[in-house]
């Protein structure tokens, strides 16, 4: 199935910006409905970018020290797709598990100490061998949100051009609960459902083609103005 032509446009200013921010740095959100127009976005990134930017996986490993494996793709377009399976784990865990103990939070992060020293303890957190549970009940994993919030300037200072593939929700979600890096993309594209061509009327199909229709109205979100 090929993308419809709002997709196609959509993908289109998504290339247009990661060949302009590929030796610049930063990081892209990508929402999409379903991993097979994820697999076919992908290809087409692939084959559109100079032959200079491959594209390469990386993962948001609870096993490593984040800061470091990410320190070693300076220079790369990456491509993380692993975000809503940690969201979802950590769905999983906060459901299980009773309210957190404060203290345990204090301990955790202090949140009233300087940047700096913030920025270190979270550094030392951050190769812990798993990711606690995020206090309030808010469902990112607290390292990952540290991780986002306080290093998300290693993407710009490091040359490093990241696409985070993520669901729909996932977006809403981040734009709420991780509002610091939210803030600091260069760009956020989400991708629409492709709907069987057989289910509608050529007054529908026409309307969808123009980007008209309420399911196929993007929910795009405007992209960091770039100097």
């Amino acid at each position: 199935m090929s993308l419809s032509l709002h997709n196609q446009r959509v993908v289109n200013e998504l290339v247009e910006l990661i060949t302009l921010m590929a030796e610049r740095g930063g990081y892209i959100l990508v929402g999409t409905p379903d991993t097979e127009i994820q697999r076919q976005v992908k290809a087409i990134i692939t084959q559109e970018i100079p032959a200079t930017h491959r594209l390469q996986e990386f993962s948001l490993s609870p096993t490593s020290n984040l800061l470091d494996s990410l320190l070693k793709q300076a220079h790369n377009l990456i491509s993380i797709e692993n975000l809503d399976a940690l969201i979802t784990a950590a769905d999983a865990q906060n459901n299980a598990s009773t309210v957190p103990d404060t203290q345990d939070l204090t301990d955790s992060i202090d949140l009233t100490a300087p940047r700096s020293l913030l920025a270190e303890r979270s550094r030392s957190q951050l190769s812990q061998p798993a990711y606690p549970s995020t206090p309030l009940g808010i469902g990112l994993p607290t390292d990952i949100l540290t991780f986002l919030k306080l290093y998300r300037e290693v993407f710009h200072e490091n040359q490093i051009l990241a696409l985070f593939w993520v669901q729909t929700e996932t977006l809403n979600r981040l734009m709420l609960e991780a509002t610091d890096f939210w803030d600091g993309r260069v760009g956020c594209f989400e991708f629409i459902p492709e709907i069987d061509v057989l289910q509608r009327t050529p007054e529908e199909e026409e309307a969808f083609q123009a980007g008209q229709c309420e399911v196929c109205r993007v929910a795009h979100v405007s992209n960091r103005a770039v100097e």
